[in-house]
């Protein structure tokens, strides 16, 4: 068989199919499931064998030998037309069970565990393996619970905020609970040297001057003692006109904890309103290594106007008929990847709506 340099594959029951006319591999550290999409003609690369793949089947996705998504196929769409036949495949990572099932447990507490231990737990029932790369997943709750109709994720992501975690997963469809970009990534993204294409998007939605943080906190004198009328902020200079934003905390709080919110409100809204997507050829950086999400890049772009290291949130591999294999990296300053951390209870969750894009930001950025 003649050697094909970065070959993508999918293999399901040790049988490798490729020889993709469209394929797309999407990976970020704003989710906790990878996904793939390909499309085929119905032959498997001139053997004349028909494909024989179905819906839960095991699989990974690879380029070469390495391994970018491991997971299960949730779509096999075989077609026939006048002129070809052709079929699209596509499946999630292992983690998206996390996502998409609730789990039972019984009494649906868990009292004096850490956030590890809990998402070990929860992981277990689905057969998925943890990783624990954050420090902050070993602090341990007193008692937390899981909500009625609650999704696994959406249980252990809540408990990942209060404890200033990420929830994503890795190659080996593990869930792994992370900070955002602690390691810098090898290459750099440079305008005329290995950009092939790139858009951004600076924003003044969601942005505003004044964040002020109001609640109150309980005292040492019992559970019905309380300190009222306690209020922290935070401004944000690059905002040129008085647009205040007030938000009441929704669990008691201690004035540091209200002041790191607000801080985390300006921070925040900043890093969301300053994003780009940048598209390179090929699917590794110079050095050889596959491009990755979590990643600290160096960007240098004048048309864009961007001259900063930015966090690699997303990573997407593609195989496409005009540009033949390509990354696109969505990438954006770090703030905005990290966790709210006063946003929700222990006990009761609340959807909040933090995730408004946010006047004039600038790539340099707010966040002292």
């Amino acid at each position: 068989m003649p050697s094909y340099p970065d070959r993508l594959s999918l293999l399901i029951g040790g049988r490798r199919y490729w020889g993709w006319k469209t394929a797309r591999v999407s990976c970020g550290i704003d989710r906790c499931v990878s996904d793939f999409r390909f499309e085929v003609s119905e032959r498997w690369m001139g053997q004349g064998i028909p494909w024989k793949i179905l819906p839960y089947a095991d699989c990974q996705v690879l380029i070469d030998d390495e391994a970018i998504l491991t997971g299960y196929v949730e779509d096999y769409t075989p077609r026939i037309g006048p002129l070809e036949h052709g079929t699209e495949i596509s499946g999630k990572s292992k983690t998206g069970d996390l996502i998409e099932c609730t789990p039972e447990i019984d009494g649906g507490q868990f009292r004096g565990y850490s956030l590890a231990a809990i998402a070990r737990a929860v992981c277990a029932l689905f057969g998925i393996d943890v990783v624990v790369e954050a420090s902050g997943a070993s602090q341990t709750f007193d008692t937390v619970q899981i909500e009625r109709c609650e999704t696994a994720f959406t249980f252990l992501e809540r408990l990942g905020r209060l404890s200033g975690v990420l929830l994503t997963d890795d190659p080996l469809g593990r869930l792994v609970l992370t900070t955002a970009g602690t390691v810098q990534a090898t290459g750099s993204l440079v305008e005329g040297v290995n950009i092939q294409s790139a858009s951004a998007r600076l924003s003044s939605r969601g942005r505003f001057s004044h964040y002020i943080v109001k609640g109150q906190a309980g005292l040492s004198g019992g559970a019905t003692s309380v300190q009222t009328g306690l209020r922290a902020e935070a401004v944000d200079s690059d905002v040129p006109r008085f647009r205040p934003k007030v938000v009441m905390a929704e669990s008691q709080l201690s004035l540091l904890q209200m002041q790191q919110r607000a801080n985390w409100l300006k921070q925040s809204a900043f890093g969301r309103a300053t994003e780009a997507d940048i598209t390179v050829a090929g699917w590794r950086q110079a050095d050889g290594t596959l491009w990755t999400r979590n990643r600290l890049v160096t960007v240098l772009s004048p048309t864009l106007g961007v001259s900063a290291d930015l966090l690699i949130a997303r990573a997407e591999f593609a195989i496409t008929a005009q540009a033949g294999k390509v990354t696109t990296l969505h990438v954006g300053p770090v703030q905005a990847y990290t966790p709210d951390p006063g946003a929700v209870r222990l006990r009761k969750h609340r959807g909040h709506g933090h995730g408004g894009r946010g006047g004039c930001p600038s790539w340099d950025g707010a966040g002292e």
